[in-house]
């Protein structure tokens, strides 16, 4: 399993980790699965595993909702975006989670660095496809579950430009 990438002061809370494995094996025993069969993957800003059945998504961090809210958007998504079948979605001693079909296919970070510059630009131009289809929703019930800014990225240029200041330079 790969490191993952955000989170990591709670990641290395072994209490806080317990607390969201035991969440992950309710839910996929409440639907039949069992996570000694799911294999642990990396992910951003949830823990995540994959049974043959499901994909099951925990919030590390407590009370928060934005699984919860990707499931309800998801609900009015254009099939041809792909977004697999959300089966539950809830909250679990104060961690959220959602718990969707597993679909067939492999993470692109995985296989990006093997990919030739065609398939790489094929790869961005099909996600930008699918973004598009996304921002084209305007269904107002899906509408109403989104946030005004992400928590992930920033709200305006000036502060996308103060965050590169971050990033080592090449030859630094």
């Amino acid at each position: 399993m790969d490191e993952d990438k955000l989170s990591p002061d709670l990641r290395r809370d072994a209490t806080r980790m317990q607390e969201v494995r035991q969440v992950a094996a309710a839910v996929l025993r409440q639907h039949g699965d069992d996570l000694a069969s799911a294999g642990r993957t990396a992910g951003w800003a949830n823990a995540t595993w994959l049974s043959q059945r499901y994909a099951i998504r925990v919030g590390i961090a407590r009370d928060t909702t934005d699984l919860i809210r990707e499931a309800e958007i998801s609900q009015y998504l254009p099939s041809a975006v792909g977004y697999p079948e959300t089966v539950a979605a809830g909250v679990l001693d104060r961690h959220e989670y959602q718990l969707t079909r597993r679909v067939k296919g492999v993470n692109l970070a995985d296989v990006w660095p093997g990919l030739r510059w065609d398939e790489r630009s094929s790869a961005l131009r099909q996600l930008w496809e699918l973004g598009q289809m996304v921002h084209e929703v305007r269904d107002t019930r899906a509408l109403g579950a989104l946030r005004d800014s992400s928590p992930l990225y920033p709200r305006s240029f000036s502060a996308a430009a103060g965050e590169l200041d971050r990033w080592p330079r090449p030859g630094c």
